[in-house]
């Protein structure tokens, strides 16, 4: 790529009160700008411009052969100076002609309290000559995009007509803003368009030097078009400029943004555009900007448009208002749905008119209803990461906020008396127990609740409340479990489980509790904890807890198995299964199985126990495998822990079919399982092989999958002779999965886990989950370029494929449409 850089000739200037000297902060501009822009016609003339400095400055011209028809005279330096140019008659000139130079100015300073370091500070001025002497330069954007549309191909190399011409357009995105595509790829983006703002005359522009050049409003960005590419992203045209082609750059002033109406969108695709009469939809007010965000016109709230903000967007975590007014950005698509893209936070700054909300109830938490909107004044009893919990007289209710991602997000306390206004929701949805939802909250002092004395949640209470959940004030005591993970949005985190004695349902979490309160703790430990008992996280496998305290318990004795085991083999085997013991006191630990097949040694044992499984001739088997800790082997417990075994039957031959293609593929019962032989990761690398099928366990990994990565939890098969085996050193086994047909739609199906569907929760990679409903659950089913099927669901209009990730676990991960970076399908294993 070649540039156009500043020629050598440079210009200084003086002014009369050079003497003051002294050093200062630098800073220049031209008629109180950064940048300036003049013109005159082909006749010639001068133009005068007043400069502003806090020192001696110097002057650069962009080509240095303009000196041949601009010259500059200076007068002056520090202070406020006069700067000439005289522009030479144009002779010869043709009616479309349009030349031009910029000038840069340079001054030094320094910043206080920085000894010897002399920071640069710098302004514009563009000089232009054409026929009507306007500033605006003559571009032909409009023309291009019409050549382009017209072209038969949607991909590749643009026509001959298209290579012979030069673009000549206004810049009119914001790379400060980062918000021109997702990810990684910002910064190469721009959107260019003609003056005259008239329909049709915007295109998205892609090259490798834009993320250098940093082009900002009011760029003139003019460059060849030999061997650039024509490509469409989701029906919205754009144009890759040829790395080696030289961009040349000028100043004009920025664009204005032109007033539209939303169903105008299309019509003006990559041009700023202005929104008017309009508001955030009352469910993403609160929320941050990051993703889409539906919008409605006023008043009547029936047209809706969508705010599109990218992942590397800079003001994607700032939070949308309860305003409405207007919104300034570029125009783009999503498969024909109308989009606008803020460029930076100053784009929303009109929406600061009142809010035309919904009809707001008040009163007490106990008539509360989901669907309904209200505002109520309670006092916090818990808080955690994401939430807190609200009280009044009658009753409780959770206030969840999404942005609240980081353990320092949520700084409100335990009592603070607040008021709450927003939209009452259940969680998980239709099933759960009522919350606000990223509501607007107002702080109103303090104010002491007393929610009386905790109950006891001991395993028969925990096996209660599976079937009637509520909010509730409880004490319990357990083997307290610290877990880390990682998540690609917030990084290293940790999850934090109890391990009731006696109760073996669902997974007891301390849900996002805050890790400053777990710094004396460890895994093992025996813990009294006291808080609010909060219903279920999405999938229902979890009863969660709003820790208020945790205390060491040094008396309670307590066992925990920490292994899971695999499914033994037909022929047998053996498997070291480890165990923690706390607070044993004289006790002796024991391990016992009840069942056929499977035996431990007697007598006292210790971490791990060795658990053998004899030949099984028959049917596959289970047995409860038991370690406990007591005064004598076979006395009464005084704790213990138990865990399934289970063992394969003998194969009566090729059990499963495996299913790699569409056209083989029918509504049934499935194992569904990815395929990978090896994972390579720069210098370290993991061998699967021959364990490369990796087989849902119909579970997914993530506790919520609408904030946080979420993919299907895997285990490693080998397939051979028509058999799967388990790997080994696996924990857990493969789950079976129903695919149900959906009517009138070929090759669609439902995911099924039990008697929960599969679907994408979030407009975001990696964000799978089990709902209760289809709603939402159509996967559509084809030919994987890269082997195996692709499935493929859709989230607020955007395609999310399910295939085999390379990663080292949980392989059946969801990535946005192309979804390069998976490296094979999905297929299916139908038993014989």
């Amino acid at each position: 790529m070649f540039f156009s850089v500043l020629a050598a000739a440079a210009f200084t200037g003086c002014s009369n009160d050079d003497s003051d000297g002294g050093a200062s902060e630098p800073s220049i501009t031209v008629d109180g700008k950064e940048n300036a822009v003049g013109a005159v016609k082909f006749e010639g003339g001068s133009l005068t411009f007043s400069v502003t400095s806090s020192n001696d400055w110097t002057l650069a011209l962009s080509d240095a052969s303009a000196s041949s028809w601009c010259s500059v005279a200076t007068s002056g330096g520090r202070g406020t100076t006069s700067l000439t140019f005289n522009i030479a008659k144009w002779e010869g000139a043709q009616d479309d002609d349009d030349r031009s130079v910029t000038a840069t100015l340079t001054t030094y300073g320094t910043i206080a309290g920085v000894s010897g370091v002399q920071i640069p500070a710098r302004a514009t001025i563009t000089v232009r000559q054409n026929k009507t002497g306007s500033t605006v330069p003559t571009t032909n954007v409009a023309e291009i995009r019409t050549l382009l549309k017209a072209m038969s191909t949607t991909s590749g190399a643009v026509s001959d007509e298209l290579q012979a011409m030069t673009l000549k357009g206004i810049v009119v995105s914001d790379a400060t803003g980062q918000n021109m595509a997702s990810g990684n790829s910002a910064p190469y983006y721009i959107a260019v368009q003609d003056a005259n703002s008239a329909a049709g005359s915007g295109l998205t522009l892609n090259a490798t030097a834009f993320k250098t050049l940093n082009p900002t409003p009011g760029t003139v960005i003019e460059v060849a078009l030999t061997d650039a590419q024509i490509s469409y992203y989701n029906k919205a045209l754009q144009l890759k400029i040829d790395d080696q082609q030289e961009i040349s750059t000028s100043q004009t002033d920025p664009l204005e943004p032109v007033t539209i109406t939303a169903d105008k969108l299309l019509d003006y695709e990559s041009m700023l555009v202005k929104i008017e009469n309009c508001q955030p939809n009352v469910d993403v007010v609160g929320t941050t900007w990051d993703g889409n965000k539906d919008f409605e016109i006023l008043p009547d709230k029936k047209t809706t448009f969508v705010v599109r903000t990218g992942s590397a967007a800079t003001f994607k975590d700032e939070t949308i208002p309860e305003k409405s007014g207007s919104i300034i950005g570029i125009a783009s698509q999503y498969n024909g749905e109308g989009q606008i893209m803020p460029r930076t936070s100053s784009d929303f700054s009109g929406l600061n008119g009142t809010y035309s909300g919904p009809e707001y109830k008040t009163g007490t938490i106990s008539q509360i209803a989901a669907g309904e909107y209200w505002e109520i004044t309670g006092s916090i009893v818990a808080v955690n990461t994401s939430s807190f919990l609200l009280a009044d007289a009658s009753g409780y209710v959770l206030v969840y906020n999404s942005s609240w991602t980081t353990q320092t997000s949520n700084t409100y306390e335990i009592g603070q008396k607040v008021t709450v206004k927003g939209k009452i929701e259940q969680f998980p949805e239709k099933v759960g127990l009522l919350q606000f939802a990223s509501p607007t909250i107002t702080e109103n002092g303090n104010e002491t609740f007393n929610p009386g004395e905790p109950t006891v949640f001991d395993a028969a209470a925990l096996t209660a409340y599976e079937s009637n959940m509520k909010y509730q004030y409880v004490k319990l005591s357990g083997v307290l479990s610290i877990t880390e993970g990682e998540s690609s949005t917030t990084g290293k985190y940790y999850s934090y489980t109890l391990a009731v004695s006696g109760y073996n349902g669902k997974k007891v979490t301390l849900a996002y509790a805050f890790d400053k309160d777990f710094t004396d703790f460890k895994n093992g430990d025996v813990v009294d904890v006291t808080g609010f008992a909060s219903g279920t996280n999405f999938d229902q496998t979890a009863i969660n807890i709003m820790m208020t305290s945790i205390e060491k318990n040094t008396s309670t004795p307590a066992v925990t198995i920490t292994t899971t085991p695999s499914t033994f083999a037909a022929e047998g085997g053996t498997q070291n299964i480890a165990f923690t013991v706390a607070n044993p006191g004289s006790n002796k630990v024991y391990a016992k199985v009840e069942g056929e097949g499977f035996s431990v040694p007697s007598d006292v044992v210790t971490s791990p126990v060795t658990v053998t499984a004899a030949a099984n001739e028959g049917a596959a088997r289970e047995a409860t495998l038991t370690i406990y800790a007591a005064a004598s082997e076979g006395g009464a417990a005084v704790a213990q822990a138990t865990v399934t075994l289970k063992q394969s039957g003998v194969s009566s031959g090729a059990g499963y079919t495996l299913i790699d293609n569409v056209a083989d593929l029918t509504a049934g019962t499935y194992y569904m399982s990815g395929y990978s032989t090896e994972y390579k990761s720069g210098e370290n690398s993991v061998t699967f092989a021959p364990y490369s099928y990796h087989v849902w366990a119909g579970t997914v990994s993530g506790n919520n999958p609408a904030s946080s990565n979420s993919d299907l939890v895997t285990v490693g098969y080998e397939f051979a002779k028509g058999n799967l085996t388990v790997d080994p050193s696996a924990t857990g086994e493969a789950a079976l999965i129903t695919l149900e047909a959906v009517g009138g739609s070929a090759n669609t199906y439902y995911i099924k886990s039990g008697d929960k569907y599969l679907k994408v929760f979030n407009d975001k990679n990696r964000r799978m989950g089990l709902a209760d409903t289809s709603d939402g659950a159509e996967w559509t089913f084809d030919t994987h370029a890269k082997g195996g099927i692709k499935i493929s669901n859709t989230f607020n209009s955007n395609v999310y494929i399910l295939g085999t990730a390379g990663a080292q676990s949980n392989m059946l991960r969801s990535y946005g449409d192309p979804a390069s970076s998976l490296v094979y399908g999905v297929c299916f294993f139908k038993a014989n």
